[in-house]
């Protein structure tokens, strides 16, 4: 599935209008990256990305997720398993591929959910985002989760959300990185890294007092680091598990199975 073990910079977007049709899109966006091409003589336009590593921009295939039915059909190459997409339930989802000479780049557009992820280095995904605004009249800004939000999706990805907890459900270490207000780390720590190795996970989980993963971690941290995690000035900034990473605007993910859940926490 193409939507997995990259790194996305994720967008809070909202869109009123009806689309375009997928053609008239890919076209549109390939003008607006690379020119008009006016009597076989390219016009390069103000969102050429000039200096990239990529090379020139070869091809923009943007189409329109729907039907699950018909995965099989969609793929480009129905012999690549790899190159599988990531159908929402939600809703229709915009699936657009920037292929350059050198890189091939990813956006992933969930118009029921409001979100819009891009995998592209900034030249590139500041492009897509003024040409997504201007198009479809609307507004795109960094999406950055709160505290609250990342835990309930760790608890959710680990299968604690109800508190009854759960063993065996990773081989992977769980690192959650805090970070403290400006005001509170003037001239001294700025964040803090907690590391839970995969063997330990389930002194946090595995427990039946009732307690979720989030008050357990909180529990033993003020414990034996005497730091309060629930203060106004401390907030989790980024959390790193088997299924995903997340945090500061970006997410990556790893476990198809829950891809649906982690977006559900971060919409």
């Amino acid at each position: 599935m193409d939507i997995l073990k990259r790194t996305f910079t994720a967008y809070r977007i909202s869109i009123v209008v009806e689309p375009p049709a997928p053609e008239v899109l890919s076209q549109r966006l390939r003008d607006h990256l690379a020119g008009d091409t006016v009597r076989g003589i390219e016009i390069r336009g103000a969102e050429t990305i000039g200096g990239s590593d990529a090379g020139a921009l070869m091809a923009v295939d943007w189409r329109v997720l729907s039907d699950p039915d018909r995965r099989q059909e969609d793929h480009s190459d129905a012999d690549d398993n790899n190159h599988q997409y990531y159908y929402d339930d939600q809703g229709p989802t915009h699936r657009v591929e920037l292929v350059y000479e050198r890189n091939t780049f990813l956006a992933y557009l969930f118009i029921a959910r409001g979100l819009l992820l891009i995998n592209a280095p900034v030249p590139v995904r500041g492009a897509l985002v003024r040409f997504l605004m201007q198009t479809l009249d609307t507004r795109a800004t960094v999406l950055v989760p709160d505290s609250g939000a990342l835990m309930r999706i760790l608890e959710t990805w680990l299968g604690d959300e109800d508190g009854s907890g759960a063993a065996g459900f990773t081989q992977k270490d769980v690192a959650i990185t805090l970070r403290f207000a400006d005001k509170a780390s003037a001239g001294g720590l700025r964040t803090l890294d907690i590391a839970i190795p995969a063997q330990d996970l389930a002194a946090f989980t595995g427990t039946s007092d009732g307690d979720k993963f989030s008050d357990r971690l909180a529990s033993y941290v003020d414990k034996h680091l005497a730091l309060n995690m629930r203060h106004s000035d401390v907030r989790i900034a980024k959390i790193s598990c088997g299924g995903f990473v997340l945090g500061e605007g970006k997410v990556k993910l790893m476990d198809e199975a829950k891809v649906a859940a982690v977006l559900d926490g971060i919409k």
